[in-house]
């Protein structure tokens, strides 16, 4: 919020780690290590696992919000904000992950607030009034990377889970943890159209490796029963590395563009532009892109389709740039550096906070796809902290992503709005 938040009272309890912050200042965001204790038995840890903290937002006043854990839960409550009756917020507990928490206001006074923990599946119908005016580059997506790959199945030799496996939810609940951009490798193998992970490794007799993930008619048939509930939100589908596995892994021609496409025209809720002559789907504002917007790579074969509910990459130029390191510092300096340097040249940007398996962590096995994504998502506020009107992102793109991502992107994708004051957010943060 554009206030400042003052410690009124704060209990450790036996807590391990519950060190709250004295102050929190205007337009800040926060990220507090949560710990219980480990000492403590099974019989006492309800009474004994337990801590508070209390913030006020002046002494005058009444408003205040106040933050307790008890063994795993955490709960936020909020008292005398004028717009919101008294009210908890569960935000639950995960064990070495991020519970992240938002509040907001809307005026210069205390008159309007909005808070969030987990946001409802159709959070940008929610925050309309807020985010709807808005061009879409002026907000930022979260994304999934790999997104049809919460299974993995059909592997070749050197192809499994651990290696290919990029996602727990599937495009479904992707969509219902407010996931809206999303990354669809296709494969055609042995006829079939399904998502894929592949990749040639280059070594001779080894060649190309990976397995499939979802079908392509599965993720049709998920994201209508979606857009049936929610028709009102903003979804992208980014299609690239499309391989036949049927021709050696070759790129697709125009017949395998024209069997995808096929199959995707039987997406319900395509994204229709009327006018005639170029699309820039990021000046476009947000109320207008309701509905799937396929994006496909330049040169791509669309005729009738174009601006029906099928875009270039030229329509939506969003730079994807890898760190590809196992390493999460190098991983962090680099999308960092990254997100300042496309911000000065004026470029749309999507951060990949991804770590990358090396050769020998592939053949092995070890750390999976999903360790590696645990490990990075620890560290999401690093990025998310950073993001501003001078350094913005127009989406950010995970492994194993979730409702978590969503939530940590709505204190900029509200800030930004000039009717807002800054905003910060309490996210408490597990280790």
């Amino acid at each position: 919020t554009q206030f400042t938040w003052s410690q009124a009272e704060q209990d450790p309890g036996r807590m391990n780690q519950w060190e709250f912050p004295e102050m929190l200042a205007p337009g800040t965001s926060v990220r507090i290590p949560v710990e219980f204790s480990s000492s403590s038995s099974f019989f006492c840890c309800c009474s004994t696992q337990q801590a508070s903290v209390k913030y006020i937002v002046d002494p005058l006043s009444k408003a205040s919000f106040s933050i307790h854990a008890e063994f795993t839960n955490v709960t936020v409550t909020l008292r005398s904000f004028s717009n919101l009756s008294d009210y908890s917020v569960d935000l639950g507990w995960h064990e070495d992950g991020i519970v992240p928490f938002t509040i907001a206001s809307s005026g210069p006074d205390l008159e309007h607030f909005l808070a969030s923990g987990a946001p409802a599946p159709d959070w940008m119908e929610d925050y309309l009034q807020y985010i709807g005016h808005k061009q879409l580059k002026d907000i930022c997506l979260p994304g999934s990377h790999d997104s049809g790959m919460s299974s993995a199945h059909h592997g070749t030799i050197f192809g499994s889970a651990a290696n290919c496996k990029t996602q727990i939810l599937d495009i479904k609940g992707q969509l219902e943890h407010g996931i809206r951009y999303f990354d669809i490798r296709p494969i055609i193998d042995r006829g079939e159209l399904h998502t894929g992970h592949y990749s040639n490794t280059g070594a001779p007799g080894i060649g190309w490796q990976g397995a499939k993930g979802q079908s392509i008619v599965e993720i049709i048939q998920q994201i209508n029963i979606f857009t049936a509930s929610y028709p009102h939100e903003t979804i992208f589908l980014r299609i690239s590395h499309a391989y036949n596995a049927n021709s050696g892994y070759s790129d697709f021609s125009e017949d395998d563009w024209s069997s995808l496409l096929i199959k995707l025209d039987q997406i319900n809720a395509l994204h229709v532009e009327s006018a005639a002559g170029k699309v820039r789907l990021a000046e476009k504002q947000v109320n207008e892109l309701a509905g799937v917007s396929i994006i496909v790579p330049d040169g791509t074969p669309l005729a009738e389709r174009s601006h029906q509910g099928y875009y270039h990459e030229r329509d939506f130029n969003l730079v994807h740039d890898y760190a590809n390191t196992n390493d999460l510092d190098r991983m962090k300096t680099d999308q960092l550096q990254k997100m300042d340097s496309h911000a000065k040249a004026g470029d749309l940007f999507a951060a990949l906070w991804i770590l990358t398996q090396s050769a020998g962590n592939a053949i092995l096995q070890n750390p999976s796809v999903l360790k590696l994504a645990s490990h990075a998502n620890q560290f999401l506020h690093d990025l998310t902290s950073e993001i501003s009107a001078e350094k913005p992102l127009q989406a950010v793109i995970l492994d194993d992503a979730s409702s978590n991502l969503t939530a940590s992107l709505l204190p900029y994708n509200l800030a930004t709005d000039q009717s807002l004051a800054v905003l910060g957010d309490g996210g408490v943060y597990e280790v």
